[in-house]
């Protein structure tokens, strides 16, 4: 089972159910943004390696109000695509 969006017809699906539970029903009890490691990753290689710091300022302003997700945000509660997976973390996980 994949956690992330597959190639297939699926995706399409599973992209469905991701705006209906997480966009058209949303839970007062459950943060809409929380960090992926997918984009905390990408916010750290573009400070360390670009010097741009735009990312990790965007990913902290998202998640200084993590259950008000806003629209242009939205990118932020999906899970990785398979090129974005991240296989090991700072802490190993």
């Amino acid at each position: 089972m994949s956690l992330g969006y597959p190639s297939d017809k699926g995706s399409t699906a599973l992209k469905h159910l991701h705006t209906f539970f997480y966009e058209l029903l949303p839970n007062p009890n459950n943060a809409a943004v929380i960090p992926r490691n997918h984009r905390v990753e990408a916010a750290i290689n573009a400070a360390v390696q670009q010097g741009d710091f735009a990312p990790m300022e965007t990913l902290l302003t998202v998640l200084s109000t993590p259950f008000d997700l806003k629209p242009e945000h939205v990118t932020y509660s999906t899970p990785p695509t398979p090129s974005e997976r991240v296989s090991l973390t700072f802490c190993g996980t």
